[in-house]
């Protein structure tokens, strides 16, 4: 639906809703299961049912001043995401010859079924946005934001993050000393500061979850019966992650646009990390989501493209880009300790203070004693700045180790 007033507005809303679903059947006949080295066959089924809901209102607002223009916007947005599934499946004996119909006849008249499952998840996130821009003669820019976004995934006490930003810009191009130089396209130069939040955890992230648990009840060997235990730890406290960026800009375009230059030059700082952190056992569990931390990066960006040929029915485009990254973790709660993380073959990487975040943690090799060490100590180090150019960079890794 959209609507215009008062001659600068324009009001836009829009609501869709989707629902899927989704079915898939397994069957492994008898005579399958024999050769896999079981006697018995398996049949089974599994549903899932997704269900979103989007909905987001705009207000617009926009004029012109002689050689100023000024422009606005309001948003508010909706988003709601439900999932459903349920998977049943029996691995006893199946009839053989019979068709899928008449198994699954036989599972409801009494087959027992050996595994029934099923989940379902719930997300919400809501957010309200304002920007505004000024132009003057179309060589200076000024544009202001500030965004507010709630997200089911966090605790009660911090379920919504602010976020405000700003940018200007300065287009060279347009200005009286450089309208005569032909050769030149565009050039700008632009500055931006801005914060941004992330929320990119699980959906129950926040609260303790229960999970089914077994018990033994009753005198002797007892009984076992069922029971529910607490699987998570919760944090009503759980808030975004934000990051705060600087960025400084050059572009230029030049002979008609056939060849430009991007240069982005950028400090990035991150507080609250969202991470999974180690706590003492004697809580009943091993690990938390906890915002613990900060990480800082700085980088520079390149970006050359080019039109090398431009003709009526071909055009051939070509861009290529150089970007370098440092990354470094500031903080790690009060103490500062390392967080060790499991790849699925022990511990394979640490987050340490003042290495990149999630560097590798393993055994490295000492050329040319090939002796196997854990830490970068003094003596190791020293050997491994003795070693041929070559071989040192398969053991460069020893220097974002924790020391021993």
């Amino acid at each position: 639906m959209e609507a215009k007033f008062l001659k600068d507005f324009t009001f836009n809303a829009r609501m869709s809703y989707d629902q899927s679903y989704g079915m898939r059947y397994i069957s492994l006949p008898k005579k399958w299961g024999e050769s896999a080295g079981t006697e018995q066959g398996m049949m089974g089924r599994n549903y899932h049912q997704t269900n979103t809901i989007n909905a987001q209102q705009t207000l617009n607002w926009g004029h012109d001043y002689g050689k100023h223009h000024v422009d606005a916007i309001i948003v508010h947005e909706f988003d709601w995401m439900n999932y459903q599934n349920l998977n049943y499946k029996s691995s006893l004996s199946l009839i053989d010859g019979f068709d899928t119909f008449a198994n699954f006849i036989y599972l409801n008249n009494g087959g027992t079924f050996s595994g029934v499952g099923g989940g379902e998840d719930q997300e919400a996130l809501e957010g309200y946005f304002g920007r505004a821009n000024y132009i003057y003669d179309n060589k200076y820019y000024l544009t202001a934001s500030i965004r507010a976004d709630g997200s089911s995934r966090f605790g009660k006490n911090n379920r919504y993050g602010y976020f405000p930003s700003g940018s200007v810009a300065w287009r060279l191009s347009q200005e009286d000393f450089l309208k005569d130089v032909k050769w030149l396209s565009d050039m700008k130069i632009r500055a931006s500061y801005g914060i941004t939040g992330n929320n990119n955890i699980g959906d129950y992230a926040s609260i303790g979850i229960m999970e089914n648990a077994n018990y033994v009840l009753g005198t002797g060997t007892g009984n076992i019966v069922n029971g529910a235990a607490q699987k998570s730890f919760s944090n009503a406290d759980l808030t975004w992650e934000k990051t705060r960026q600087t960025d400084l800009g050059f572009e230029i375009s030049v002979l008609d646009s056939r060849l430009s230059l991007s240069l982005d030059l950028y400090y990035r700082k991150t507080t609250d990390l969202l991470m999974d952190v180690d706590i003492p056992t004697i809580t009943g569990f091993e690990k938390a989501m906890q915002n613990i931390g900060k990480m800082r990066n700085k980088g520079l960006e390149i970006t050359l493209s080019g039109t090398p040929f431009r003709g009526k029915d071909f055009t051939w485009d070509a861009t290529g880009n150089i970007s370098v990254n440092r990354n470094k973790v500031l903080a790690l709660g009060p103490t500062g300790d390392p967080i060790f993380s499991d790849g699925g073959a022990g511990t394979t990487h640490v987050t340490m203070v003042g290495q990149p975040i999630g560097a590798f943690y393993g055994y490295i090799l000492i050329w040319p004693t090939r002796k196997w060490v854990t830490s970068c100590s003094k003596t190791s180090t020293e050997i491994i700045k003795s070693m041929p150019t070559t071989a040192q960079s398969s053991v460069t890794i020893c220097q974002t180790l924790p020391g021993v």
